[in-house]
């Protein structure tokens, strides 16, 4: 029973999102003295080699994002800043669990399947013949709780749905077509949600509820398809 909870326990921390991946010294070490002698162009350069070379982490996003934002490319670097967050969602804040802390309602959840816990042993001591059944509703409600868990860490952690406008002066168009009348500004740097894809375009939402077309090359995803 013990190594049953044990295997659930480390099972949901495996399955948060990876932080690092290997990174290239000799080219890390490079980008990291271009970006303090505030050779900014190069060390973009330098840091997206490394990436081009299928290595990601989030210092290593967090320090692209610097570059960019040294070169005045504010939606470039909150891409950058929106990637290492993905990586590492508790990069910025003040204490480590801050960015790992559940929504309320998960953490009520929790509550119920803890009540459920001392129902189960306190049951168990009077009804030692149901002892098996017990066992299976204890295994099964906290089966629940961690399928949860991790559901709503992902969707908080890991939405795929999730961009950010990189071109200054757009705006978002009423149809997916160059030509078609704005809809609403587009702020360079904004997050927006992607809600439908149609060839070279994107209809998103902002965090004011406004939607509308972008072209591709205006707006990028979060979520880097390898």
């Amino acid at each position: 029973m013990k190594k049953i909870v044990s295997f659930l326990i480390l099972a949901f921390f495996f399955m948060l999102p990876s932080a690092s991946f290997a990174l290239d010294d000799a080219a890390w070490d490079k980008g990291l003295r271009e970006l303090r002698d505030k050779d900014y162009a190069a060390a973009v350069a330098t840091f997206e080699s490394i990436i081009a070379d299928g290595s990601e982490s989030a210092s290593l996003y967090h320090n692209l994002s610097l570059a960019y934002a040294g070169e005045g490319k504010a939606g470039q670097a909150a891409l950058a800043k929106e990637r290492a967050l993905m990586l590492k969602p508790n990069l910025y804040a003040n204490r480590f669990w801050d960015g790992w802390r559940l929504p309320t309602n998960y953490m009520l959840l929790l509550g119920c399947v803890a009540f459920w816990h001392i129902v189960f042993f306190s049951l168990a001591r009077f009804f030692a013949e149901k002892r098996k059944i017990l066992r299976t509703v204890f295994i099964c409600t906290w089966s629940v709780w961690l399928i949860a868990c991790i559901y709503g860490v992902w969707q908080h952690h890991g939405d795929f749905s999730k961009a950010v406008i990189v071109s200054a002066g757009k705006s978002l168009k009423v149809s997916p077509t160059a030509h078609s009348p704005d809809a609403t500004a587009a702020r360079e740097g904004e997050s927006v949600h992607i809600l439908e894809r149609q060839n070279d375009w994107l209809k998103v939402k902002t965090a004011n509820n406004d939607t509308g077309w972008i072209a591709t090359a205006d707006c990028i995803p979060v979520f880097r398809q390898k």
